[in-house]
């Protein structure tokens, strides 16, 4: 009887308040790496406001991200997660914004074109056995999340089109991420290193034509959702947005027209793994 009593409560353990409970560590971890991936973007955005405030930035910005979800003593494992640092060179993500513009400082009107380019990523996957699974993404300046019920941008680039004395200004932070192609799988807590090498803040008054903006991106389904909604509010109706997708990358071109300023932030920043204690 004292068997049967036994195999009983097991059971109810390992059928009802396991998969509970454990459904209950990965979204909770889930939550908690949305949060840590919000303060890798805040990192990255004040040394880029720092740099224009004081004109250099001498401080590497140290961000924890938790690998894994807790997993209950005896009765479950935790639940592993894989962290990657993707650098812009051989990234199948980038941001890319094209232009001309006028000047004649020299006294004779010239036009130049403009093509402004970064990229890379870093992304956490986090294979939930009992939660939906999802996928991180710092990227573009933006934080995706990624599942198998779709994608979303959760928190913006620095993109912004407003009216300014008239006229239609564009202000755009493109982030280029450098370093070494970094992954790493396993439980616990891994540090990421951000490190602002050089920030080019450029202002274009008298810009001529058409402004594109090309987003390349394994995620381009929550891009192209962004750039839809934010658009359609403040761009007047004067755009044209097209979407293409080959072998699960896309391309999300944004042509935006009456656009008369441009200011563009272009931050080259080091990302890296923290050494870790083995």
């Amino acid at each position: 009887m004292a068997l049967m009593v036994f195999l009983s409560f097991l059971s109810l353990m390992t059928n009802s308040y396991v998969p509970v409970w454990m459904e209950d560590n990965e979204s909770n971890h889930v939550n908690i790496v949305e949060n840590q991936f919000g303060n890798l973007k805040w990192s990255v955005d004040n040394q880029i406001l720092g740099s224009q405030i004081t004109g250099h930035s001498d401080v590497v910005m140290y961000t924890p991200i938790t690998l894994s979800a807790d997993g209950i003593p005896v009765f479950a494992s935790p639940t592993a997660g894989a962290l990657q640092i993707i650098p812009e060179s051989g990234s199948l993500s980038s941001m890319q914004v094209s232009f001309n513009y006028s000047t004649n400082a020299t006294g004779t009107p010239v036009t130049y074109h403009i093509t402004e380019s970064s990229g890379g990523n870093v992304a956490l996957y986090m294979p939930n056995r009992y939660f939906v699974q999802q996928t991180i993404i710092y990227e573009n300046g933006a934080i995706i999340v990624n599942q198998s019920l779709g994608e979303v941008v959760r928190a913006s680039p620095d993109f912004k089109l407003e009216t300014y004395q008239g006229s239609l200004r564009m202000t755009l932070t493109q982030i280029s991420i450098h370093g070494n192609n970094q992954s790493v799988a396993g439980f616990g807590t891994r540090g990421v290193n951000t490190n602002l090498i050089y920030c080019d803040f450029q202002q274009y008054d008298d810009v001529t034509g058409n402004v594109t903006l090309t987003i390349t991106s394994p995620y381009g389904q929550a891009w192209e959702k962004f750039m839809t909604a934010y658009l359609s509010q403040n761009a007047a109706g004067d755009y044209t947005l097209t979407t293409s997708e080959n072998g699960g990358v896309y391309t999300i071109t944004a042509t935006v027209e009456n656009v008369s300023t441009i200011i563009n932030n272009h931050a080259y920043v080091d990302i890296s793994m923290a050494e870790s204690v083995s």
